[in-house]
């Protein structure tokens, strides 16, 4: 590891502490991991004394030995509370069936002798992204869970990725991607007029004059977080984009419905540059309404121009208000899933040739047209059909831990 990687290592030690007031301890113990060794070297002594003291101060772990690549002594500045280790040199031919080692770094050659002695390793780098997940993702619908009183299986949850237009083998998909698929990586900073005329996407669209592009590119819906913490758009009502109740308006919804499908995510759950119509979650909605199923669902779009930041996330999720039945999909990184999700990857189908245009060409991102939308929402249709969602609840339910609230989850 060197010295620069090191320093990230801690100061992603430090917000996940300081964000969230929860330590790779506490994620040990909630995963049932309460006897582990530690291995370090002198060199990673910073980093060590974020691992180590959260572990050795918690009362539901022991510490069953202080491991170094070769023998060290730790000290701790405030030498009066905590006093110092010693490691010593980890003997690999002694480690058992069934023992955890928290590592601040591992080699392949480290990581294959702790493996072959039948013990589990984890590094701190590996730590760090698990304990992120869990806050990020799992945490918040558990408390939103428990806010809502449900039990053990009755709702479903589901984590889909995005397609990416690195995957289209159309022409112009991959002219877009030579050009790095941009006239801009921000609209705004260019003139309107001359994004409508450099667009082929804008100007096959003649249905929309100026004034509604500057609508649909430009003019995002503001949002807040109210006095609860939640995620909100200010109500908004115009010609192509609507907001109600602080959450984008999904068209064609049933007036009556037995249970909600309420879809989270970011700007490509919102639909950045599409009419209300025209959004992933109002194609899934019409696409349901024709589905003969024993109950009816309303589609929800809580989708928000939040950039995948993860407590934002979280601040969407905290306003549920859930019942059994209901149906949360998220939309964000697989990697980032929890263990209490089913995972969608839309990475496993072919993108279609046959439905023109499937990326605006208005900024550098590559978002999806409507095109796009309507494919994604006809391929999340069928899995849930094919996977029964709308039949049972996918969820084993278990409150895991009690942290520092986060605003909005407060209890």
């Amino acid at each position: 590891m060197t010295e620069t990687q090191m320093r990230e290592l801690c100061s992603k030690v430090s917000e996940l502490h300081a964000g969230f007031g929860y330590t790779i301890a506490q994620w040990l113990v909630d995963n049932g991991y309460k006897k582990v060794s530690i291995l370090s070297s002198p060199e990673h002594k910073d980093l060590l004394r974020q691992i180590a003291l959260p572990i050795k101060m918690h009362d539901q772990i022991t510490v069953k030995a202080f491991f170094g690549y070769s023998a060290f002594s730790l000290e701790y500045m405030y030498s009066s509370y905590f006093k110092k280790e010693r490691y010593e040199k980890i003997d690999f031919s002694k480690l058992c069936d069934g023992d955890v080692i928290v590592s601040t770094y591992a080699g392949s050659t480290t990581r294959k002798n702790i493996e072959e002695a039948g013990a589990k390793l984890f590094t701190v780098s590996e730590l760090v992204l698990n304990a992120f997940s869990y806050m990020g993702s799992e945490e918040p619908l558990i408390r939103t869970l428990d806010r809502n009183h449900l039990q053990n299986g009755e709702v479903a949850l589901l984590i889909i990725d995005k397609p990416h237009i690195k995957n289209d083998p159309s022409v112009y998909a991959q002219d877009l991607i030579a050009n790095k698929h941009t006239l801009s990586t921000n609209v705004k900073a260019i003139k309107l007029e001359d994004l409508t005329k450099a667009s082929s996407y804008i100007a096959e669209h003649k249905q929309y004059d100026l004034e509604d592009w500057n609508a649909l590119l430009i003019e995002s819906p503001r949002d807040f977080n109210d006095e609860e913490g939640h995620r909100k758009f200010y109500d908004l009502e115009s010609k192509y984009v609507n907001i109600v109740d602080g959450h984008r308006v999904t068209t064609d919804q049933p007036k009556q419905f037995d249970n909600t499908i309420y879809m989270v995510g970011g700007c490509l759950t919102y639909g950045i540059y599409c009419e209300d119509a025209h959004t992933l979650p109002s194609f899934l909605q019409k696409i349901l309404n024709k589905c003969k199923t024993d109950k009816k669902y309303r589609v929800q779009n809580y989708g928000h121009m939040i950039y995948g930041h993860r407590v934002d996330i979280a601040r969407v999720l905290a306003q549920l208000e859930l019942k059994s039945g209901d149906i949360i999909i998220l939309q964000d990184h697989l990697s980032r899933a929890g263990a209490l999700f089913n995972k969608f990857s839309f990475k496993n189908f072919a993108i279609p040739t046959n439905k023109g245009k499937l990326w605006c060409d208005a900024d550098g991102h590559g978002h999806p047209t409507p095109a796009m939308y309507e494919w994604q929402a006809e391929q999340l249709a069928n899995y849930l059909k094919q996977n029964d969602f709308f039949e049972n609840s996918k969820i084993a339910h278990q409150y895991k831990t009690k942290q520092i609230p986060l605003n909005g989850f407060s209890d």
